[in-house]
């Protein structure tokens, strides 16, 4: 766990060459990760049985 933990996966996935998969609970947003030069996200989308909620959990990626 650190605050800054997503950013910088993604900051070394992006050195890589590999995607990195973030989750519907990540601690960054998606719109902050994807300003990572050269990162390629793959999204873990979590479905609820109330599919209202999980639009609005997940509408950056709609």
């Amino acid at each position: 766990m650190h605050a800054g933990g997503d950013v910088m996966a993604a900051q070394a996935a992006a050195r890589a060459g590999i995607p990195l998969a973030f989750s519907t609970f990540s601690i960054a947003s998606m719109e902050k990760l994807s300003r990572v030069p050269g990162v390629d996200l793959l999204a873990q989308i979590y479905v609820f049985r109330d599919r209202d909620l999980t639009r609005d959990t997940n509408h950056c990626l709609a």
